[in-house]
């Protein structure tokens, strides 16, 4: 109501306002005096009114805040109200849009010093532990030295013999009267039974004979095992009868040419084959060529 008497007015004084101007300009054309005064009064005039529109258009808080109830009582909401905590988690009474407020994270510089001792601490376990792997690997992986290998390769003694088998009807305790090395014993029955074991008791003898000369001449190694092992010496290594038990006579022959109780043959007969070798045949028996170096 009270804005349609407002522009009841505003309209009449515009109406006033052009009926003036339009005679201030029917006389300001004979007269420049009066065109002036004409001209700011119409510009006054303008401004007047541009004012008392836009006044009009604004609304004053009070009559804002009574159409949004009205809005909220149509609509059956209630008003925005602020919410106080009891126990304000901040400090002080906080407010709804205080909690939504994002957390600031304040860092001092003890709690950095820390934070570096605590890194510092870490790297220190990380670096120990990598020492201690490092050495253990190298521990591992040690080469092995030269006298390790020596002891590796060194040949089997008598005190050595206990994992070789000998048979119960053999004294062992007088080999030692005997000058028998008890290894060279048990490699030497061995071959003489897988090279002649079926043979005669002479042909045998024959057999273990030239083993010892060899294990004696300088073209040969010094020990029975290693003049049986040499590569492509023995037939019966290549074809695995060496491993096979010898008989009872095989036995006893080694026990005798160990022991000296037996013929001699000449120190440079070292072949025995079934064809003739060396420098000439010392003897052939069963088919077995027995020849000097």
């Amino acid at each position: 109501m009270k804005k349609q008497k407002l522009n009841l007015w505003l309209g009449m004084l515009v109406a006033v306002l052009n009926h003036k101007i339009i005679k201030f300009f029917q006389n300001g054309i004979n007269n420049k005096v009066i065109f002036r005064k004409s001209l700011m009064i119409a510009l006054v005039v303008c401004g007047t009114l541009m004012l008392f529109v836009t006044v009009s258009k604004i609304e004053p808080p009070h009559q804002k805040n009574s159409a949004i109830s009205e809005i909220a009582e149509t609509a059956n909401l209630e008003p925005l109200q602020s919410i106080t905590f009891k126990n304000p988690p901040f400090g002080k009474e906080a407010t709804a849009t205080d909690a939504e407020a994002p957390k600031k994270i304040e860092v001092t510089a003890t709690d950095a010093e820390t934070s570096k001792v605590e890194k510092s601490a870490t790297d220190a376990e990380t670096q120990a532990e990598t020492a201690e792997t490092e050495t253990e690997t190298e521990a591992e992986t040690e080469p092995v030295t030269e006298h390790e290998t020596e002891a590796e390769t060194e040949p089997v003694t008598e005190h050595e013999t206990e994992a070789l088998i000998f048979p119960t009807f053999l004294d062992l305790s007088k080999a030692k009267e005997a000058n028998i090395n008890l290894e060279d014993l048990y490699w030497l029955a061995h071959i003489i039974f897988a090279e002649n074991g079926s043979n005669t008791d002479l042909c045998q003898i024959y057999t273990g004979l030239v083993i010892v000369n060899r294990k004696l001449h300088a073209e040969y190694p010094n020990t029975i095992k290693d003049v049986i092992f040499s590569p492509g010496q023995y037939s019966a290594v290549d074809e695995g009868k060496i491993w096979e038990e010898p008989s009872e006579e095989a036995w006893q022959i080694a026990w005798d040419i160990l022991s000296g109780n037996t013929e001699k043959i000449p120190e440079n007969v070292v072949y025995q084959a079934m064809f003739i070798q060396g420098s000439g045949i010392f003897k052939e028996i069963d088919g077995e060529y027995f020849c000097y170096y």
